[in-house]
């Protein structure tokens, strides 16, 4: 529900696309393995964003389906979400198995094209009405 809400909230895109970067390490990706994610603030500011994104992050993993891009990899904590805070210059870096087990979590499991999304808003608080968000570039999941 509280993803739902964000990504309603959520539309504006970051205009300065260096200032917040999110990455993976490669193009393509294989089972076996392993996704190395990076959220970068190069601001000079601290950056809030929240978890239970996918796999629980501060970050959303997007398939590409027939009609555009929906998210994947859901947060099965019944904990509340959490602000989670980017100080200048810091980065956060998570590891994300490639599997091809239908039960495996957290991991990619279906192949396809994908992408990271990252919604943050600038200050100590996350902020709807500020949101802002930066995506990585595509990459597959043979």
């Amino acid at each position: 529900m509280l993803a739902a809400s964000l990504l309603m909230a959520c539309s504006a895109t970051d205009p300065t696309p260096a200032s917040i970067q999110i990455s993976v390490d490669r193009e393509a990706y294989v089972a076996g393995d392993t996704m190395v994610v990076r959220v970068t603030n190069r601001l000079d500011s601290i950056v809030a964003s929240y978890d239970h994104q996918s796999f629980c992050w501060i970050a959303r993993l997007d398939r590409r389906v027939a009609r555009g891009w929906e998210p994947y990899g859901p947060c099965y904590s019944t904990e509340p979400a959490q602000e989670e805070p980017l100080g200048p210059g810091q980065s956060r870096v998570f590891r994300l198995p490639v599997a091809n087990e239908s039960d495996a979590y957290p991991a990619v499991v279906l192949t396809g094209e994908y992408r990271w999304e990252f919604t943050y808003s600038v200050g100590a608080t996350f902020s709807f009405a500020k949101a802002t968000r930066v995506t990585s570039g595509e990459f597959v999941v043979k």
